[in-house]
């Protein structure tokens, strides 16, 4: 072991351990690599219902099981015996939606506390089986490499600790979920 030997030192103790590079490399991908990707801890074919708000606007879908054995049938429940395949489709993108970014427990992003665009509530036989919130931050990207017009999404659920920055196009999911909901984009 040489003088160009990555270590770490206890803060505590002031001990010293020598370590292979590959840890140090590790550590220093933590951000991006260690990022819990999933938002929720069930499975969407567990779910019989799902509730979608916007703003003061509520719809109510009923969640089945699909009869072409692709996942799940979802149908507004004023008309639960006609699946939509637009809200299958759009259910399906946001329910896959990726995050980028995970924020500790209560901590706020950068751009200011993001601001609900939707909500969804998932439920199994009258009880909750989780939940996502959608929000916009209320600024523009730090970054100077975001185009001016770029906006910034959170997400939370129940298996989240806090925020999680989503990455891809999560504008239009969004604004499709918001007119689902039937609220104005």
């Amino acid at each position: 072991m040489g003088g160009t030997d990555p270590y770490l030192r206890d803060q505590t103790d002031g001990r010293v351990f020598v370590v292979p590079r590959s840890i140090l490399s590790d550590f220093q991908a933590a951000a991006t690599s260690l990022v819990e990707h999933h938002l929720h801890g069930f499975r969407l074919e567990d779910a019989d219902r799902l509730s979608m708000a916007s703003g003061s606007a509520k719809k109510e879908f009923r969640v089945a099981r699909s009869t072409d054995g692709r996942g799940v049938e979802i149908a507004w429940t004023g008309a639960p015996d006609k699946p939509d395949p637009a809200a299958r489709t759009w259910h399906e993108r946001a329910f896959s939606l990726w995050p980028s970014e995970s924020l500790g427990k209560g901590e706020v992003p950068a751009e200011g506390e993001p601001r609900t665009k939707l909500r969804l509530d998932y439920f199994a036989r009258g009880r909750s089986l989780g939940w996502l919130e959608i929000a916009e931050a209320p600024g523009q990207s730090v970054s100077t490499a975001a185009p001016a017009s770029h906006k910034i999404f959170y997400a939370r659920s129940e298996s989240t600790l806090g925020w999680v920055k989503l990455a891809g196009d999560t504008d239009t999911v969004v604004s499709e979920g918001v007119k689902l909901a039937g609220g104005k984009p």
